[in-house]
């Protein structure tokens, strides 16, 4: 965990420095927060990211997807739905992260 502490608080430092963070930096430290069973927060991260004018994409979903199938399995089809609620179409490797946490 203690990466993902360090990743969070580089994600600070940079708005703080006026480097505005892009998706993929959202999405490594999403990704991350997965990894490591934080859901709750990785869906805040990228409600943040959002609110910031960045754009969820199918990568960022697939993240979090992975990460409930992994954890808590059945809690993933409410973001699969909000995947499909926001325009994006799920990708191979989305469905492949759903059958494998089935």
């Amino acid at each position: 965990m203690g990466n993902i502490v360090e990743a969070k608080k580089v994600l600070a430092e940079m708005g703080e420095k006026g480097c505005s963070p892009n998706s993929i930096t959202y999405n490594v430290v999403i990704g991350g927060l997965c990894r490591v069973g934080a859901l709750d927060e990785a869906c805040q991260l990228k409600k943040v990211m959002t609110e910031k004018g960045l754009v969820a994409d199918s990568y960022t979903y697939t993240i979090l997807i992975n990460g409930f199938v992994k954890k808590e399995g059945q809690e993933a089809k409410p973001i699969l739905l909000e995947m499909s609620e926001s325009g994006l179409t799920p990708e191979y490797i989305t469905y492949t992260a759903l059958i494998d946490g089935s």
